[in-house]
């Protein structure tokens, strides 16, 4: 081979490289659009919700997808001069959303990108210092702050910077007093607060939801919760989330609370996790990817269903809807609106805990127009929701309308099937009365005194009066 040949394959070579290594024309061009159509978008953005309201606010379906997509352009062009953009962008619409803590993950991906610019750095630094300020995190402000300060002294914001770093650090005292006032510093370390505490240090927990100190509290409020329902351990455990994003903790702790927000009918923001979740799927266990994909298309559809009801309230949520509800449904009020406000909770939020209260008020509603309908929403409750508040009364409600209806042996026969389910022994204990008085109906005073005779020593006061003399009674009916 001659050396004019080997210098051109040499220079073939380094071409082919050199192309390898650019960035197609077209894919710039195509991800440029892309970003301007998704900064058209996240034009008009509303106002951070307030600082008391960080944890009560909802989601707004639109701007989780709108920050998710933003989130996976990023991503996916993290080779480009346009990603830090893109990460600033996702921040501003965090940030709208309520969700300052991935607001300030997303301005340590633009900070930190080898393509990221003097506008990129400041601008990512000052949306990390305004959002912890906000938010409670005062010495994350005060470190974002002096960054700001140290590498562009120069800057037109500077004097901005060296007012807002002043009001940290006077926040920062206070925080500290209050964190005194609530017996919660030991050494100039936060302890967990137990007991009485727990209740005043939640509320500054929800003051200062990016603090450390609220974290310690949060972990706190879960080890006291530590027998409580799942429903009890959700709000604690998604704060708790907000303090490790993109992280193994933050995504186990997240995959639980979106499966108790499905359930509870809480769709915004079950839906803002799971987009949260699965744009980072390498942190996803086993089938738990292919099953987040299946819920965001359920609750999708399930957000557009309730979004086009015409409904009177605004935002289209459950707890604005069910608050809206109880307030109107009150004993004078138009029944028939009553119901249909009812079935329509009952249809959108099929396994909400509330399910029980909404039945038995529509029950109620039905009860004078539609008496077997609403017979049948009595006896739901207390078959299926014997142990809720509303199980028993409605139990009341069944026994005597199946009693006019059916009779004492069918109103016997019904109760006897769902004694079981009640757990409390008063209940228990009435039942077994009802049952007992039916049996005497039907000259069955063996079957009567057999129910009560278990009962006798169970039984404390007026029951266990009522219940030696009913078998008493029955005895004597015997005997004749």
């Amino acid at each position: 081979m001659t050396d004019k040949n080997i210098l051109t394959i040499i220079i073939l070579t380094l071409l082919s490289v050199s192309a390898c290594a650019q960035t197609p024309k077209g894919r710039i061009e195509s991800a440029r659009s892309e970003l301007k159509k998704l900064e058209r978008q996240a034009e008009n953005l509303p106002q951070a919700p307030k600082l008391d309201r960080t944890w009560i606010a909802t989601p707004k379906p639109a701007l989780s997808e709108l920050a998710a997509t933003i989130y996976r352009f990023a991503k996916t062009n993290s080779d480009l001069d346009l990603a830090p953009r893109a990460f600033i962008l996702e921040a501003e619409v965090r940030i709208a959303n309520g969700d300052p803590a991935s607001a300030i993950a997303a301005t340590k991906h633009a900070a930190k990108h080898r393509r990221a610019g003097e506008f990129h750095k400041i601008r990512s630094l000052s949306l990390s210092a305004s959002s912890r300020f906000k938010y409670g995190d005062f010495k994350g402000a005060q470190a974002d702050l002096e960054t700001l300060l140290k590498d562009y002294p120069s800057s037109n914001s500077a004097q901005d910077w060296r007012a807002l770093l002043e009001r940290c650090k006077t926040d920062e005292a206070e925080q500290t007093k209050d964190l005194n006032r609530l017996g919660l510093l030991r050494k100039n370390k936060i302890i967990r607060p137990s007991g009485r505490s727990l209740g005043r240090a939640l509320r500054f927990a929800a003051t200062f939801p990016l603090a450390q100190a609220s974290q310690i509290i949060l972990e706190g409020a879960i080890m006291a919760l530590a027998n409580a329902s799942a429903q009890q351990k959700m709000t604690p455990w998604e704060r708790l989330s907000h303090y490790w994003p993109e992280s193994n903790m933050w995504a186990n702790t997240t995959a639980f609370v979106v499966g108790e927000f499905a359930r509870e009918g809480e769709y915004e923001k079950a839906h803002f996790h799971t987009l949260n979740l699965l744009n980072h799927s390498e942190l996803l266990k086993g089938k738990q990817a292919n099953q987040l994909q299946k819920l965001e298309v359920s609750l999708k559809a399930r957000l557009r269903s309730i979004n086009l009801r015409p409904l009177e309230v605004e935002p289209k949520t459950k707890r604005v809807r069910l608050a809206h509800f109880l307030k109107f449904a009150k004993p004078y009020a138009d029944q028939d609106m009553v119901a249909s406000l009812a079935e329509g909770l009952r249809t959108d939020y099929p396994t909400m805990s509330e399910l029980p209260h909404v039945t038995w008020i529509l029950a109620r509603a039905l009860a004078k127009e539609f008496p077997e309908k609403s017979l049948t929403l009595f006896r739901e409750i207390a078959e299926k929701n014997a142990s809720s508040r509303w199980g028993y009364d409605a139990l009341l409600e069944a026994k005597n309308t199946i009693m006019a209806t059916e009779g004492p042996e069918a109103t016997e026969t019904w109760l006897a099937s769902i004694a079981d389910n009640f757990k409390r022994s008063d209940h228990r204990i009435n039942i077994a009365l009802f049952r007992a008085e039916l049996l005497d109906k039907l000259d069955r005073w063996e079957d009567a005194k057999a129910l009560l005779l278990p009962l006798q020593e169970k039984a404390f006061g007026s029951l266990k009066d009522e219940i030696t003399e009913r078998i008493a009674t029955y005895e004597k009916k015997i005997g004749n």
